[in-house]
């Protein structure tokens, strides 16, 4: 085992200043620039004559891509150098550690070591990108690194300070026309004094390019459209965008095949096997839509006029119509054509374009004939009758429809001959039109003739016997119905003497020859009856009522002595002397009957005394024994005995016996 009272003194480490290419010490640090190569070398000895120095360090890792050599290794003195090729991108502060052991202690004892730190500082320097190249309408973006505070400017002879995006700033975009030095300065330590870079950036220029002019062409029509590239001899591949209606979007000169719509084409033109730039050039196609004429063939009517309706259409192009006859613009568009005469007219329309073939529409405009109505005579006619109405037209056209107004009373509306049979005068109308509405008006006046015109001055009534006379005005010929009992049947006035209730009908023509027929009702009332009744005998003072039966209602008898009134058809009569009483009667209707009744009056007067009564049987008819006395009598007495006394007494003619004796039977 070794000794562990080993006494062997550390090792130490010194840098040596001079020794120090590419940088130099400040402040206990070792200072370099970057993308510079740095060199130094140290010393690691030991006080003690029997040292062995065994060196390790980190500079793979504190350094990447330095390198240590060292010298006198196991001695007690070594050398070490050190060298670092620096990049952009090693700026920072690096710390070198170097570990030294020495094993010169005799065992048991414990081996001795040190570890030394050396500080290395790369400063940044001012780097921008590296030179490029870029085609011509192209940009590209400048970096730079190393420092602050970058500004940015140009060298003369290429694009100004307008080609970039921002001058005050670390990462500019550039879009030069040409070829231009970009120059960029920074704030740095006077260390590495290198605070400025150039960048130059080569604009190289595509081929020149011909291409076809901006053109005017037409829908239906094929372009033929090229591209042309200097230099001459150098292949180029061709792109044309977009590929629309192109025959072959990969050539110099494609086909613009029947196209519908304006389009305008960038082609780039790109040289092939060298690394170039592409020029690119743009065409502007118009594409003419040419037109359209809505109108399909039409037939109107004579004196109407067609207007033309059209889509599109183009001043550039150039239209004609044919035939131009009356056609209100022959160069127009949309025209109004209006054909003077019936017939066929079939029209063209072109329209030209120099350089596309010319596009041509048509339509026929048939022309039908106004058609001429008569609807026929005015007419008159009876109520009651028909007239048979008959229109004419020409030109003639079994595809004509009639219309007839108004449509009642006739036999149909739609036919050129109907049936009139209206009661009231009326103004018909008829119109003729054909299957496009071609049509005429015509009026016929329909004149109807009343038909009462026959006035008879009105009903009769008579009592039989009598006889009425009937009046007839408004006619010029007339004939009576029923015949009989009259006195002239085709007389206007006329006696009639009817025998029972008749209607009288008369049959009248007026000067239109219309019929007519009116009624007079002549009533032969009920004849009057009456009958006074068979003839009364009375007694002196006493009276006859007088009674009328029949049918009657009103009376007037005559004499009216002893009548107690004249104009009933019950009195009572009281004569004197006998009387013969006449009475004349009339009904309601005022016919008249007479009749007579006669009262006699006997000059005696008359007593009579029945031999048998029937007291108590509640008839009140011989229920008393009475005095029967017709005439003037003044009775004395009356009386009444059984066989032993008087059971009954009185003076008073007037009254009888009832059949009791003090109250009983």
């Amino acid at each position: 085992m070794w000794s562990k009272n080993c006494s062997t003194p550390s090792p130490v480490y010194g840098l040596d200043s001079l020794t120090i290419i590419g940088g130099q010490l400040l402040a206990g640090v070792v200072q370099g620039c970057a993308t510079d190569t740095l060199e130094f070398c140290f010393d690691i000895t030991s006080t003690s004559a029997a040292a062995i120095l065994v060196p390790n360090d980190n500079h793979n890792v504190a350094a990447p891509g330095s390198n240590i050599v060292y010298t006198n290794t196991l001695t007690d003195s070594i050398r070490a150098c050190f060298t670092w090729v620096t990049g952009l991108m090693d700026t920072g502060l690096h710390v070198l550690s170097v570990t030294v052991k020495d094993s010169s202690c005799v065992p048991p004892g414990i081996l001795v070591s040190n570890t030394f730190t050396i500080p290395i500082y790369i400063n940044p320097i001012t780097v921008a990108s590296a030179d490029t190249s870029i085609c011509l309408g192209d940009s590209t973006q400048l970096y730079v690194g190393g420092g602050t505070t970058f500004h940015w400017t140009v060298l003369p002879g290429g694009s100004d300070s307008t080609s970039m995006s921002c001058t005050y700033c670390d990462s500019p975009k550039v879009a030069p026309t040409l070829t231009t030095s970009y120059v960029v300065t920074s704030n740095l330590s006077s260390l590495c004094d290198r605070s400025v870079d150039t960048v130059t950036i080569v604009v190289a220029a595509g081929p020149s390019l011909t291409i076809t002019p901006d053109t005017v062409t037409c829908i239906n029509a094929n372009l033929q459209l090229n591209v042309n590239a200097l230099p001459i001899g150098q292949p180029y591949n061709y792109t044309w965008s977009p590929s629309l209606y192109l025959n072959n979007a990969n050539i110099s000169n494609p086909i613009m095949q029947t196209p519908t719509n304006s389009t305008s084409y960038t082609v780039t033109v790109v040289p092939q096997g060298v690394l170039a730039c592409s020029s690119s050039a743009v065409v502007n196609i118009e594409v003419l839509k040419g037109f359209d004429i809505l109108n399909g063939d039409t037939t109107i009517c004579n004196g109407n006029t067609v207007a033309v309706t059209a889509l599109g259409g183009n001043p550039k192009y150039t239209y004609t119509w044919t035939p131009s006859a009356y056609v209100s613009n022959p160069s127009g568009i949309a025209p109004s054509i209006t054909p003077t005469a019936p017939g066929v007219y079939p029209y063209n329309f072109t329209a030209s374009k120099t350089g596309c073939p010319d596009s041509t529409q048509g339509f026929t405009i048939t022309v039908n004939p106004i058609p001429v109505l008569n609807a026929g005579l005015d007419r008159e006619l009876c109520v009651n009758d028909t007239i048979h109405l008959s229109s004419s037209v020409s030109p003639a056209n079994a595809l004509y429809t009639y219309t007839w107004a108004p449509v009642s009373n006739l036999s149909s509306s739609s036919i050129p001959d109907p049936v009139f049979d209206g009661v009231a005068t009326t103004n018909l109308q008829l119109i003729v039109s054909d299957p496009i509405g071609c049509s005429d008006t015509d009026f016929v006046l329909m004149t109807v003739n009343p038909s009462k015109f026959l006035i008879v001055d009105g009903d009769r009534s008579i009592c039989p016997r009598d006889s009425a006379y009937l009046n007839v005005i408004g006619g010029v010929n007339y004939l009576w119905q029923p015949t009989l009992y009259l006195n002239d049947s085709t007389s206007s006035n006329i006696t009639v003497f009817p025998i029972a209730t008749t209607t009288y009908t008369v049959y009248g023509v007026n000067t239109k020859g219309c019929l007519d027929s009116a009624n007079a009702n002549v009533v032969v009332y009920p004849e009057a009856v009456i009958d006074a009744g068979e003839n009364h005998t009375i007694f002196p003072g006493e009276s006859a009522q007088l009674y009328a039966d029949g049918n009657c209602s009103f009376f007037s008898w005559f004499p009216p002595n002893g009548l107690s009134a004249t104009n009933i058809k019950n009195p009572i009569a009281t004569p004197s002397v006998t009387t013969r009483y006449f009475i004349t009667a009339q009904t309601e209707s005022g016919c008249e009957t007479l009749d007579s009744v006669d009262v006699i009056v006997s000059p005696e007067s008359l007593l009579d005394l029945p031999n048998a009564f029937s007291p108590g049987s509640g008839t009140s008819i011989n229920d008393e024994l009475r005095i029967i006395v017709r005439g003037m009598v003044s009775l004395n007495s009356f009386k009444i005995f059984n066989r032993w006394e008087e059971i009954f007494s009185t003076n008073d003619i007037n009254k009888g016996w009832n059949g009791q004796y003090k109250g009983v039977p």
